[in-house]
């Protein structure tokens, strides 16, 4: 099983590690869990992506769904939590041509000039898509001087015939919620566009039936350790194990994880799910690089 996320932003281990040091390159942690606590860690909640979650969506009650893209939203790798069950999502490139692509700023300050705004309820839902993700400004949003934040959107020859930003905006604003948001839009520059099938098969009814099902094939034994071993083992569960070199009990617990199959793993550690003194652990591994083994 490997995990991913959407859009091909990758996950990285969270490691409270002192500012100003170096990150430390050994790291266990090793969490309780239960059969749905499992379910959550090896699966993706698409709730919080609404284009994902339209997906899942359409190839669960339809069978499949379609969309079109750069890429694909997501890469169909994970299993998927949808409404309480549990899904394995599969994507298959359909087709492909070339396509205009645009690119559309927003200056959150207003600072630039706007003498044509619109106001975003009067936009067509084509539109909204587009101002949806620019607006409302993050919490964080850049404030610098101009134009802050940008997308990049693909038009087919129907939907830029539709739109008023593209090909020629007949807006220079969007007015949301009171506040006018000075736009700008460059393009177009052709791209190569796939048509994506995404289907779904049903994995489990709910998260405890999933989790056992993750738990049994991946549950291995943590036993028989050495001293040194289960301290560090012991430091792992408390408040987590972070070192700045290996040791050899670190090392030898290394080897132990890796000689078991990993829910996932790279060549700089992973994610297991162990048994230790008769409790269940999601255990996150990390150490220095290697070439050889799981």
């Amino acid at each position: 099983m490997k995990r991913r996320t959407f859009l091909g932003v990758t996950v990285a281990a969270v490691v409270p590690w002192v500012s100003g040091c170096a990150e430390p390159s050994a790291v266990l942690t090793m969490d309780e869990v239960s059969d749905g606590e499992i379910a959550t860690r090896a699966s993706r909640d698409v709730s919080g992506h609404p284009e994902v979650r339209g997906i899942v969506a359409e190839a669960v009650g339809e069978g499949s769904a379609t969309t079109t893209g750069r890429r694909p939203p997501m890469d169909g790798e994970d299993p998927v939590a949808f409404e309480g069950k549990f899904y394995d999502l599969t994507v298959t490139e359909t087709d492909q041509w070339e396509a205009p692509q645009y690119d559309i700023e927003v200056d959150y300050d207003g600072e630039e000039p706007a003498d044509t705004p619109v106001d975003y309820e009067d936009l067509s839902a084509l539109d909204r898509q587009t101002a949806d993700r620019l607006l409302p400004p993050p919490e964080d949003h850049p404030d610098d001087e101009g134009y802050d934040f940008g997308v990049s959107r693909v038009y087919s020859d129907g939907e830029a015939e539709a739109s008023v930003f593209v090909p020629e905006p007949e807006y220079d604003a969007v007015v949301y919620e009171g506040t006018t948001y000075p736009i700008r839009v460059e393009g177009p520059r052709t791209v190569t566009v796939s048509e994506y099938r995404y289907e779904a098969d049903l994995l489990a009814e709910d998260a405890a039936t999933f989790g056992a099902s993750v738990r049994e094939e991946y549950l291995f034994e943590l036993s028989g350790l050495s001293a040194d071993e289960r301290d560090v083992v012991s430091e792992a569960i408390d408040e987590g194990y972070y070192e700045g070199e290996t040791t050899e009990a670190f090392e030898s617990l290394v080897d132990r994880f890796r000689a078991n199959d990993a829910v996932e793993s790279d060549e700089w550690g992973g994610e297991w799910i162990t048994r230790y003194d008769d409790t269940v652990y999601w255990s996150d591994l990390r150490h220095p690089q290697r070439t050889t083994g799981k």
